[in-house]
């Protein structure tokens, strides 16, 4: 096959031999992943809520989670295994999933570009807030980001070098995509479309290539399909419960139009950088031959995806949440570079890397001082600010007191209890909600039988129907943990009830 886009590598010039933005690209991926590591790791005093999630799922390597499936979960337990309850791994994780962006996009980027203004592509990702602001709460986005990034470097290096192993290499990251969130799917239809639909690219299905990548993403993804349709599909349960039961016309405009504005926001820093140095310009450079079919290519895989989740939320109304689009733009800064081509001197281009640099730093400061400061303001601990720790020594005192037996099961507030296990140097499993749908990995039976701990917030009596399903729970006194802050020092409360093993005595046995 011969295609148009080959003619690509003449149109940038060949690097040097000692090429200094090699250099500059991994300082500035450096100075990313420690900033916003270390961050996160001196602001927060307890792990965040979604990955809180991701802990307790993970402790139980389940093939799928009632939310999602399961290569996110599996990638925080190792870093559990690795560093026990140590907040920073899972900051480091999120990290080192934007800087595989990054590498993607720079490899990309130099594919089309020569290498300064291919380094600047990636640095004016410092303006997009869900490579940073976002980033320390790790969850399913985090590793959807890279693979998404990959897979469209290596489609397009499938395209224009000619090489079953890129091919290979996209549905490797299109497997693993799917395994860290459904989002990837839009990806997937998106490339498909872009292979069916371009005179250039639809050539590739007289080739193995296509059915390669396909087939290879298909295999890695083989097991969580299989456990999907053997349990009745629990993760499309929870999509579907997203859409609205009795739709109205409003779901279909204002749920959309809400995922739109949200994006544009995100994004919206990047053109800005570059207009800040090279002006506005609407009007697309005309595009012929290799730099038509990048174009083409850019247009399809960064403007395609997000057009797709548009377009499912109008037809369903389902409310879409703005981090669903974290993957989406990683090539957004090199698809406008592509389309306008700015033209101006190497100070131009110097003046847009550093700016790009400052803009990052802006967010760091304002990321810091919110996750620092907002208890304080708004007089409440918030979930960042909560004392984990605390709660998890508390949790072992009483255990201990009440049972000679090894702390196996916590459950009640799903909140509550999963950032108890982490921080618990026994790291129980957690019964979230108590909801069996939730944790099939243990039981109301599992509870009474090992005993263990339920907690819920504030300073209430347990639950009546708790207290029906468990009548051997003995509560104990609410307990008040302290959080001195640096102006202001708050408190929070949670009530705690003791299920003592049955096989053993203690306080409420039979």
């Amino acid at each position: 096959m011969t295609h148009p886009s080959e003619q690509m590598s003449a149109a940038a010039p060949p690097a040097p031999a000692r090429d200094p933005t090699i250099q500059f690209f991994w300082g500035f991926v450096l100075l990313h992943v420690l900033a916003w590591t270390v961050a996160p790791a001196v602001a927060q005093r307890s792990i965040p809520f979604d990955t809180i999630e991701m802990l307790y799922w993970g402790h139980e390597w389940q093939w799928g989670y009632f939310k999602h499936p399961p290569l996110p979960a599996w990638i925080a337990e190792l870093c559990w295994v690795a560093f026990g309850s140590a907040d920073w791994p899972l900051y480091l994780a999120s990290q080192l999933c934007v800087a595989g962006s990054f590498l993607a996009a720079w490899l990309l980027a130099r594919r089309m570009l020569p290498p300064w203004p291919a380094l600047a592509t990636v640095m004016l990702l410092e303006a997009h807030p869900f490579l940073n602001f976002t980033t320390p709460q790790w969850n399913n986005n985090g590793p959807t980001k890279p693979c998404w990034a990959f897979a469209t470097f290596l489609l397009f290096s499938a395209l224009t070098k000619r090489d079953w192993r890129y091919w290979g290499g996209a549905g490797v990251a299109l497997g693993l995509g799917m395994l860290a969130k459904y989002d990837a799917v839009l990806l997937i239809v998106v490339m498909v479309g872009f292979l069916l639909l371009h005179p250039a690219a639809r050539r590739t299905w007289r080739t193995p290539g296509p059915y390669l990548m396909l087939a290879v993403a298909g295999i890695i993804f083989a097991p969580h399909a299989y456990w999907l349709l053997a349990g009745d599909a629990p993760t499309i349960a929870y999509l579907r419960a997203r859409v609205p039961e009795a739709r109205t016309l409003k779901d279909h405009i204002v749920n959309p139009l809400h995922f739109l504005l949200s994006q544009v926001a995100a994004v919206g820093g990047i053109p800005l950088l570059c207009a800040s140095v090279y002006g506005w310009r609407t009007t697309p450079t005309p595009a012929t031959g290799a730099r038509r079919f990048d174009r083409d290519f850019l247009v399809a895989m960064v403007l395609g995806p997000p057009a797709l989740a548009l377009a499912a939320s109008l037809l369903t109304g389902m409310r879409m949440v703005a981090l669903w689009g974290s993957p989406m733009w990683t090539f957004f800064g090199l698809l406008l570079w592509i389309l306008y081509e700015p033209s101006g001197s190497s100070a131009d281009l110097g003046r847009l890397m550093r700016r790009s640099v400052a803009w990052g730093a802006v967010l760091l400061v304002a990321f810091t001082t919110a996750k620092v400061f907002h208890g304080e303001v708004a007089g409440r601990v918030t979930r960042v600010q909560f004392p984990g720790r605390e709660l998890a020594a508390e949790l072992e005192r009483r255990w201990t007191a009440a049972a000679d037996a090894p702390l196996q099961i916590v459950g009640g507030d799903w909140l509550l209890a999963g950032v108890a296990a982490f921080y618990h140097p026994q790291r129980p499993h957690v019964f979230p909600d108590l909801r069996a749908e939730w944790a099939p990995w243990t039981s109301d039976e599992d509870l009474r039988r090992a005993g263990g701990i339920l907690v819920w917030t504030g300073t209430g009596a347990m639950p009546a129907d708790w207290h029906a399903r468990f009548p051997r729970a003995v509560p104990g006194p609410p307990l008040t943990l302290p959080v001195r802050g640096v102006f202001r020092d708050l408190e929070t409360h949670c009530g705690i009830a003791i299920i003592p093993p049955e096989s053993r005595g203690g306080p409420g046995g039979p």
